[in-house]
């Protein structure tokens, strides 16, 4: 039973890999709606690793709210990684 259930979890996990995303698109209709709350963020709320999900290079590609403060994203998402998402996006339930 082990070995079809790690097949199968080896299989879903390889194909899931494979979606071609360009960019990644929330449809956020206002600058709050960046905060990360478990209701916008079902998936991922409470968890650290945003990497695992969101892939760094299809983030901060268009600035779909206008925001002033988007050019700084993507440079400081470079270089500091995952540690920089909490500046925009709130604590995502994690303590710190």
């Amino acid at each position: 039973m082990m070995k079809i259930a790690f097949v199968v979890l080896l299989f879903l996990t390889a194909t899931g890999c494979q979606v071609s995303r360009q960019t990644e698109d929330y449809k956020l209709r206002t600058i709050s709606d960046i905060t990360l709350t478990p209701t916008n963020h079902q998936h991922g709320y409470a968890r650290r690793e945003c990497f695992l999900c969101h892939n760094p290079a299809n983030i901060h590609l268009n600035n779909r709210l206008n925001s002033p403060l988007f050019d700084l994203a993507k440079p400081l998402v470079d270089q500091s990684g995952e540690t920089s998402c909490a500046g925009c996006h709130g604590s995502n339930g994690v303590s710190q």
